[in-house]
């Protein structure tokens, strides 16, 4: 039913009801509890934080399928998007994907299917969705299909930013430091390489520099060809060795591990620093007396990336859930979903029958995702809270 559960905890989006009324509140959080079942959010939901955070924005557009009677959210790879508009507090007013498509040759399934690619195209706005086809217009969906009425008036879609810079584009959690990184593996790449070459140095054999001389370049197990110029030379190149004359000595370039991790250190710190999660496990493995309220204190900066990701985050969910109520109840009041799929799952469909397209111009989906720990407390640290405060108050 959405509602906390009977230990006081709430789930990974709590939502908070704002319609001003105990019945509209509750039918709102019950439809999107059943939103959340019926698109398996579950195993979802973690996709736009972790889209935003390593490519920095992510789009989750509503697919209305009616025949299955259901509307769905599809996470977008944002390279996918080659076209956004945005207002002013980030409502998707238009936008395109496109993106390249390959079919290889099948018969199976019972269907035969050539091979095919092309350029798939889908222009949206608030007035018609539109279809292309390697640059034209297309009938994907059957006749007259290339452009479709647009029935909600807005846009089904949401655009989420993992960081909200100038421009329409979001900032990933990696750019700050791919800099820095790139820097490092400029440092290792460079120490590698003079190791290989020090490794890799030929042995020089003092009094060998003419096989001529008494003492020979000659190493066992390798065929003589009578010329002792040659096996000499042949030997070196088998064995990576060097000839040198009796007053020889072999020198080559001492390199200083200390140096190189001294220098990979100082660029591990200021990573660090700027990402504080990096070390996040590793320092709750150093303390002996864990409490939510200490670790989250202890840990503040991690705690503090992790708010400001939520707070631009939560209103794109928020207004997700928003269009999928109203196009659901919509789709369920105006008859188009099939008599047959609803009947079977009434209870289910029932949830969204008080939304529709004004439910959000009447106030009836007003909700926000409450603010929550990081960390939560567990329960023995409520109890030991509430009874101090008790405490305090008697």
């Amino acid at each position: 039913d959405g509602q906390p559960m009977p230990d006081g905890s709430r789930g990974a989006i709590p939502i908070d009801p704002q319609t001003g009324n105990a019945t509209t509140d509750a039918q709102l959080l019950t439809a999107c509890a059943e939103f959340w079942s019926m698109a398996r959010w579950r195993q979802h939901m973690s996709l736009a934080p972790k889209y935003g955070a390593i490519l920095g924005d992510v789009m989750i557009e509503l697919v209305d399928d009616v025949p299955r009677g259901v509307c769905l959210p599809r996470h977008v790879w944002p390279g996918y998007v080659p076209e956004l508009e945005l207002d002013l507090v980030g409502n998707v007013k238009a936008y395109a994907l496109e993106y390249p498509v390959s079919i290889a040759q099948s018969t199976a399934f019972g269907r035969d299917q050539s091979a095919e690619r092309y350029t798939f195209r889908k222009e949206v706005d608030g007035e018609f969705f539109r279809f292309y086809r390697d640059g034209k217009p297309h009938d994907y969906f059957g006749p007259s299909s290339r452009r479709q009425e647009n029935p909600y008036g807005f846009v089904p879609a949401v655009w989420c930013r993992h960081e909200m810079v100038f421009g329409d584009r979001g900032l990933g959690a990696f750019e700050p430091a791919l800099g820095m990184l790139r820097e490092m593996n400029g440092v290792l790449s460079h120490a590698l390489d003079y190791q290989r070459k020090q490794f890799a140095a030929p042995v020089g054999v003092v009094g060998a520099q003419s096989s001529r001389r008494t003492n020979p370049l000659v190493m066992p197990k390798l065929e003589t060809t009578g010329d002792p110029d040659l096996d000499a030379q042949r030997a070196a190149e088998t064995h990576n060795l060097m000839s040198m004359g009796d007053t020889g000595k072999f020198v080559t370039i001492d390199f200083d591990i200390g140096k190189t991790m001294e220098m990979t250190g100082n660029l591990e710190d200021r990573v660090l620093a700027e990402f504080p999660e990096a070390m996040f496990f590793q320092e709750l493995m150093k303390m002996t007396q864990l409490t939510a309220p200490g670790v989250e204190r202890a840990l503040g900066l991690v705690s503090g990336n992790v708010r400001q990701a939520r707070a631009n985050h939560d209103p794109q969910i928020v207004k997700l859930h928003q269009m999928e109520l109203a196009i659901m109840g919509f789709r369920l009041n105006n008859g188009d979903y099939p008599d047959e799929i609803v009947q079977a799952r009434s209870d289910r469909y029932e949830k969204f029958r008080p939304f529709n397209l004004d439910s959000y111009g009447r106030g009836l989906l007003d909700m926000e995702i409450a603010d929550r720990e990081v960390i939560p407390e567990t329960l023995d640290e409520v109890v030991a809270r509430l009874v101090q405060i008790q405490s305090l108050e008697d």
